[in-house]
């Protein structure tokens, strides 16, 4: 009879937590999402010079900056932090967080090749993971570079 109970109670514990588990996961993202987001510079740049000749780029050297995210129609829909470090072999670290306004946070991690930093440069970033909806997301972001003010387009790749 011990025994009877004992299966029975742990069956109980286990149908509450997978009952649980699937109500924490419901927040979060169930199936593919691809987000297009427009990046819009703002305030310029803050530059850590740490190395070689002053307003150079060099290997350790450091810039960061802050831009309005936008969807499809010109809504704003969050804000998008980027801290890169200059990396030898002319490709840059960089992290891309994007903060979406009520849905939570996405990160991204990559390197972009100077080469791309211009007009129609494009680049790919692995989506690393986030907050809030995006708790249990991977994928990528493709990064395309739309103006000579260097504002860009951002597609999302998200995967569960």
């Amino acid at each position: 009879m011990r025994r009877l109970l004992t299966l029975v109670l742990a069956a109980v514990i286990g149908l509450v937590g997978a009952g649980l588990s699937t109500a924490f996961a419901a927040t979060q993202i169930a199936q593919e999402e691809t987000l297009v987001l427009a990046e819009h510079s703002v305030n310029g740049r803050a530059t850590l010079d740490l190395a070689g000749k002053p307003d150079a780029y060099n290997a350790g050297d450091r810039y960061i900056f802050r831009s309005v995210l936008r969807d499809a129609e010109e809504v704003r829909v969050g804000q998008m932090f980027v801290d890169c470090t200059v990396q030898f072999a002319k490709q840059d670290a960089c992290s891309h967080v994007y903060d979406l306004e009520g849905r939570g946070t996405i990160t991204a991690l990559g390197m972009i090749p100077v080469s791309q930093l211009k007009l129609g440069g494009t680049w790919q970033l692995a989506i690393t993971g986030g907050t809030g909806e995006f708790e249990n997301v991977g994928g990528s972001s493709t990064v395309a570079i739309v103006d000579d003010a260097g504002n860009s387009q951002h597609s999302l790749h998200l995967l569960p």
